[in-house]
């Protein structure tokens, strides 16, 4: 499929109605935290050129008034250039020697296009603080906070992995989770993803709640990141999650598919060989003390970009009742 496509002339129509009928779709907490909102930003051309694009993230599948305009010719000169040997990452996991892996790569890759690599994406320009809310139909707001995370290749990799953990990871006793969900019943889930890619990355978190809360709730995500780059994390805090993560690491190189997960990290972000084993190294030997410098370092408050998706609502201030 890879190395002959059909390039047939229904090709641009068909992914513009594809595209077409996920936009129709509503925004719900159980999609997975970016492409929920990437859906509902730019439903209609008019809603693109009146509200301002965030800066973290776009619409990956493009718009369906854009796709229409694209000719199968052009499809065409872009895989000769994009979908080329220089420009692919084989990674193979299985019952497979090493020269048979070796065969098998070099007969994929010689089946490919000839042609140079693609420049390397450049980071994207810093951002400065931003709040938009952009209108659609739902029974909840959905909250999406972020800023910029450096590059997969960061020593501060480790550390950042534990802090976001800490903060909204996986699990129930996080610090999001505890504070909208157990103590104020703001929300059924609320997390944060570390997205670090090769040139750059981005620290998000994502919740749901009543439309007549998104401003209080916002407040109290933006005074809860406040709290925790001034303060930081607990040694209690630190020694559950490094717990958690490295017994989450044994657990996903015992599949193939987990190894092909971190082989595709390594490979695609340009990694050192033995990065698995420097990163469970690295995060056995953090501490408190580690872990508060690269929180200040990088949970930088000043560049948050804040995002409410739903409809319009008059706003209240959050209930007085709170559970500690």
């Amino acid at each position: 499929m890879v190395n002959r496509p059909a390039g047939r002339d229904a090709g641009p129509a068909a992914v513009c109605r594809a595209q077409a009928g996920a936009d129709q779709g509503p925004v719900e907490q159980s999609d997975r935290p970016f492409p929920a909102l990437r859906r509902a930003t730019c439903q209609r051309p008019a809603q693109c050129a009146s509200v301002p694009r965030p800066p973290l993230f776009g619409k990956s599948a493009g718009r369906a008034d854009a796709i229409a305009r694209i000719s199968i010719e052009q499809i065409k000169a872009y895989y000769q250039r994009a979908f080329t040997a220089s420009n692919a990452t084989i990674v193979l996991v299985g019952d497979l020697s090493h020269e048979q892996a070796r065969q098998m790569a070099e007969h994929i890759a010689g089946t490919l296009p000839t042609g140079p690599a693609l420049p390397s994406i450049p980071a994207p320009a810093a951002t400065e603080p931003e709040l938009y809310h952009l209108e659609h139909p739902g029974t909840q707001t959905t909250l999406l906070v972020g800023l910029p995370a450096p590059a997969a290749n960061h020593p501060d990799r480790a550390a950042l992995t534990v802090l976001n953990q800490i903060l909204g990871g996986k699990g129930l006793r996080t610090r999001l989770m505890h504070e909208l969900r157990t103590r104020r019943g703001l929300t059924y889930g609320a997390y944060s993803r570390l997205q670090l890619q090769r040139s750059a990355g981005i620290w998000g978190m994502q919740l749901g709640v009543e439309h007549r809360y998104r401003d209080a709730t916002l407040h109290v995500v933006e005074q809860l990141l406040h709290d925790y780059v001034e303060h930081g994390p607990t040694q209690q805090e630190l020694d559950d999650t490094r717990r958690k993560l490295l017994g989450e690491l044994l657990l996903a190189s015992a599949s193939n598919a987990g190894k092909l997960a971190q082989l595709q990290d390594i490979a695609f972000n340009q990694l050192a060989p033995d990065h698995q084993a420097q990163f469970i190294n690295a995060i056995q030997a953090l501490s408190i003390d580690q872990l508060k410098v690269v929180l200040k370092n990088h949970l930088q408050i000043d560049k948050l970009v804040q995002i409410s998706v739903g409809p319009l609502s008059d706003q209240e201030p959050l209930p007085t009742h709170t559970t500690d």
